[in-house]
């Protein structure tokens, strides 16, 4: 064990401490600073097209909704609806949003009357 720790004395012996230099900085290239310039005109030209995207007063035309409308017709548009669909038709044509939100909750939600409802089948148990 001892001749252990004299090799690894020895070995260590070999090493010379130097001190430590201080860090030196490169400066920062000017290509830099404008790489952060037309990032920041960037974000500020995205940010003032949203809003004056936001803020600019769009014109919808309201079609007249037809008064008789198949059911076959009110299922298949349910079925293709998504929300932005549906945004825009409650926004334009409230009675066709009205039977079409109609139509898609008796296809989806469970029946509440009758002898096979859910509200029978839970009472029952």
């Amino acid at each position: 064990m001892q001749d252990h720790d004299e090799r690894m004395e020895s070995y260590l012996k070999e090493f010379k401490v130097r001190g430590i230099r201080p860090f030196e900085q490169e400066p920062q290239s000017s290509s830099v600073w404008l790489r952060r310039l037309a990032a920041a005109a960037v974000i500020v030209l995205a940010g003032g097209l949203s809003i004056w995207f936001s803020r600019r007063e769009s014109t919808t035309v309201p079609q007249a909704a037809s008064a008789l409308q198949s059911p076959l017709n009110l299922e298949f548009r349910a079925k293709m609806m998504n929300p932005f669909l549906l945004t825009k038709l409650a926004l334009e044509d409230s009675k066709t949003f009205d039977a079409a939100l109609r139509e898609a909750s008796r296809r989806v939600l469970p029946r509440l009357r009758g002898p096979e409802s859910t509200l029978r089948v839970l009472a029952a148990e």
